[in-house]
């Protein structure tokens, strides 16, 4: 990403008592439009940067919607500090690294749950359809961790059928990494369309050397989900693996590429 681009993402914060801040400093910004993070102190900013590193809130990110409420700096940070749950969207215009989420924060199944049902009632009441990002965190979260919340499931079901279309290359590949771990959804027609999406991406994407590390990770989480070494996604695979001069060795060994498959970025 050049240094210029604008890059937007969403965070989701929940305040479980009347003690809990968010811990950032702000100043207006954009022509009093939106609101710049100055400073990252301990709260729920810094509570959720060490649950999901990867799309952590930086200084100099700017605030530019609180659930509804966006347009006018004072408003959104009135939405901010009144709101008990607030879907954040923020914007970056620098690049910024993903790593590797963190296991103490993630392991919490209370705190996962709990975060898991306030990101249903906030979608319902402010965004309609989840923020792609923020699904990536949280189900990394869950199934890693093993957490019980079968209704965010049900939730996210419908939406995730109706974003494969717009989903990367990588994208694809890490749910089709996750759903090989633990299949969440128990529906095999979104396993189905993943796998059709990342073929459409290997023949409509210039695939260049930083994406090879994908193919073996998603080889291998084909297997796990049981397909058959003559279905179409597995002879694309293949076919993509030996133009990019991956070996056979390579493509069996999928548990080296666990890493990037949770941190990986196109």
């Amino acid at each position: 990403m050049a240094v210029d681009n604008v890059n937007t993402y969403s965070v989701f914060l929940v305040k479980r008592d009347a003690r809990d801040e968010l811990g950032i400093g702000m100043r207006p910004t954009d022509g009093q439009r939106a609101a710049e993070v100055v400073k990252i102190e301990r709260g729920l900013v810094s509570r959720w940067n060490r649950l999901c590193p990867a799309w952590s809130v930086q200084e100099q990110d700017e605030i530019i919607k609180a659930n509804a409420v966006a347009g006018d700096v004072k408003s959104v940070v009135k939405e901010i500090r009144s709101s008990s749950e607030v879907m954040l969207k923020l914007r970056r215009k620098r690049v910024a690294l993903r790593r590797l989420a963190d296991p103490e924060a993630m392991k919490d199944k209370a705190m996962m749950h709990a975060l898991a049902m306030k990101f249903i009632e906030a979608c319902r009441r402010y965004s309609g359809e989840p923020p792609l990002l923020a699904i990536l965190a949280i189900l990394t979260g869950t199934i890693l961790f093993d957490a019980d919340v079968e209704p965010l499931y049900s939730y996210l079901s419908p939406h995730l059928k109706a974003m494969i279309p717009r989903l990367t290359l990588y994208q694809a590949a890490q749910i089709l990494w996750l759903l090989s771990i633990q299949d969440v959804f128990h529906d095999q027609s979104i396993v189905n369309g993943l796998a059709n999406q990342v073929v459409l991406r290997l023949r409509n994407t210039a695939i260049a050397d930083k994406h090879k590390i994908y193919i073996p990770g998603t080889v291998g989480a084909l297997r796990m989900l049981r397909f058959e070494p003559s279905s179409e996604v597995m002879r694309e695979l293949k076919s993509t693996a030996e133009r990019l001069g991956i070996t056979d060795q390579e493509l069996d060994r999928p548990q080296n590429h666990a890493r990037l498959m949770l941190r990986g970025k196109e």
